[in-house]
C-alpha cells in the first residue's frame, strides 16, 4: 500500500504591485464568475455577488472581518449597520473598510427574518470594503465597479407607492376576411407551380385569415405565381 503523503493544493495568491498579476487575476476572475454565475443583469450592466469580491480579494490575502454589528431597530423597523474591515493576512494590517445598513422597509424585505436582515447589512459591508481597492480589477474583469448588493439596496432603499396605470382600450378585433377573399385564395394557391406542403400550410389557414391579412396573402401568392410561371417559360423556350 502506497503510504506517501497526499500533496495539498494551495490557492495560488496574486499581488497589486505586479502587472502580469493583476491580469492574469482579472482573467481568472472573469471565468471564475462566469463558471460559477456570480453576477446580476441590472439595467443591462453586469454586477459582481461578494462571494466573487471575496475571492478575488482573498487571491491577494485580503480577508474581510466584521468588527461592528449595529442593531438600529425600533418597533416599526428591522434594521442593522455593519462595519467590515479588509485584513491583509500576511502583514497583519487593516487596508480598508466599509459600511452599510440593512433594513425591512426596504422592496421586498417586508418579509425578511431578523437574522437576514443583519447578514444581508454583513453582505453589504463586504462588498463596499472591497469595492475601492479592487474595483480597478473587476472592470478588467469585463464586469461593474460596484458589487450587486449595494446595487439592490440604492434601487430598494424607497419603496415608492404602487400607483395605478390606467386600463387601455382593447385593440380592435380585426375584420375577418370576405369570403370572396378565402375563394381566391384558395384557387390561387392550388396552381402546379406551388408544391403541397405550400397548399397546406395556406388553406390550414385560410379560415383564420383577417381581411388585411387576406389581402397580403393574396398579394404575396400572385407575385410568387408569376415569378415562377415566367421562369418556367425561359426554360422552356431555351429548351
Amino acid at each position: 500500500m502506497d503510504n506517501k503523503p497526499v500533496k495539498q493544493s494551495k490557492m495560488q495568491e496574486y499581488s497589486l504591485t505586479s502587472a502580469s498579476s493583476i491580469m492574469n487575476l482579472s482573467n481568472e476572475l472573469a471565468k471564475f464568475i462566469k463558471d460559477k454565475k456570480l453576477c446580476m443583469n441590472i439595467q443591462g450592466k453586469e454586477y459582481v455577488l461578494v462571494e466573487a469580491w471575496t475571492f478575488a480579494g482573498m487571491s491577494m490575502g485580503l480577508c474581510p472581518v466584521v468588527t461592528d454589528l449595529i442593531n438600529e431597530s425600533n418597533s416599526d423597523e428591522v434594521k442593522y449597520r455593519a462595519v467590515v474591515e479588509l485584513l491583509n493576512i500576511h502583514t497583519n494590517t487593516v487596508v480598508g473598510r466599509g459600511f452599510a445598513v440593512c433594513s425591512n422597509k426596504e422592496k421586498g424585505k417586508k418579509f425578511f427574518d431578523e437574522y437576514a436582515i443583519a447578514s444581508m447589512a454583513q453582505t453589504r459591508a463586504t462588498g463596499k470594503a472591497y469595492r475601492l481597492p479592487l474595483g480597478f480589477l473587476m472592470k478588467a474583469a469585463g464586469y461593474e465597479a460596484t458589487p450587486a448588493e449595494e446595487m439592490d439596496f440604492q434601487s430598494n432603499t424607497a419603496e415608492a407607492p404602487k400607483q395605478e396605470t390606467p386600463k387601455q382600450a382593447a385593440p380592435p378585433t380585426p375584420e375577418p376576411a370576405t369570403d370572396k377573399q378565402k375563394e381566391l385564395i384558395v384557387t390561387l394557391i392550388q396552381s402546379h407551380v406551388f408544391t403541397d406542403e405550400e397548399q397546406a400550410a395556406v388553406l390550414d389557414q385560410v379560415e383564420g385569415y383577417s381581411k388585411t391579412g387576406a389581402a397580403k396573402v393574396i398579394e404575396k401568392i400572385t407575385k410568387t405565381m408569376n415569378e415562377r410561371k415566367a421562369a418556367e417559360k425561359e426554360e422552356a423556350q431555351a429548351a
